[in-house]
């Protein structure tokens, strides 16, 4: 004997929207490309914001560092000394050239310069920045 009330739990649904998938592969598991996509989409979300997260805690943390030096009145670090602080050099906000071998970096509101032994000029990127604290 055919129930219908069974034959309703087994009809297959889009996981993102809940539609019920018509005719199509046996294997169909989305009513779309754009219903496919969100969902995978949304499930990376957590992992994305998770590094987002990380990568910011890191920028704040190189941020202190640099104005914990700027009231100590240090404009200029050597790199030993930048590491033991906890300032990661691989993080950083932008980076301008400034002359034939001289770059420019900026972490958040502060800018500075780096070569191969200190860390130099490091200086707000406007005035009064730092006076909030």
């Amino acid at each position: 004997m055919f129930h219908f009330e069974e034959e309703i739990d087994h009809v297959l649904r889009c996981p993102q929207c809940g539609e019920i998938l018509g005719s199509g592969r046996v294997d169909k598991r989305f009513c779309s490309l754009a219903c496919k996509n969100r969902w995978h989409n949304r499930q990376r979300l957590p992992n994305r914001d998770k590094e987002i997260q990380r990568v910011l805690r890191v920028l704040n943390r190189n941020r202190e560092v640099l104005d914990k030096l700027l009231k100590l009145g240090l404009h200029c670090v050597d790199r030993p000394t930048l590491i033991h602080l906890g300032f990661n050099m691989n993080f950083f906000t932008s980076l301008q050239k400034s002359g034939r071998h001289q770059w420019i970096y900026t972490c958040l509101d502060i800018r500075y310069e780096l070569t191969p032994t200190r860390i130099r000029n490091i200086a707000y990127l406007w005035e009064g920045a730092g006076s909030e604290d």
